[in-house]
């Protein structure tokens, strides 16, 4: 097993996600949004733990955490366009 798929399934055992996965049953979501969420924060615990080099729970992060994930998600993704990549605020905070 490679040290990613080690990661990821040291993720998908974590108490966080099974918390995610209760919450979003009781609340009735659509079986695929709860895999989008699993999925996404789960990239962002590996993420993490490549960043400092231990787990850490996100409630011991702050908002920087998050914000340096997401560019990180931006830069490395070359699938989006150049326009998201420079302003995503526009896009992604928009008021209307």
């Amino acid at each position: 097993m490679d040290a990613e798929s080690e990661s990821l399934s040291a993720v998908m055992q974590s108490k966080l996600i099974d918390q995610v996965r209760r919450i979003a049953r009781t609340l009735h979501v659509a079986k695929r949004t709860e895999e989008a969420y699993v999925g996404w924060i789960s990239r962002y615990l590996i993420h993490q733990r490549n960043q400092y080099g231990k787990w850490i729970h996100p409630l011991e992060l702050g908002s920087t955490a998050a914000n340096d994930f997401l560019s990180h998600t931006l830069r490395s993704n070359a699938k989006w366009p150049q326009l998201t990549k420079t302003k995503p605020s526009r896009h992604f905070y928009s008021s209307k």
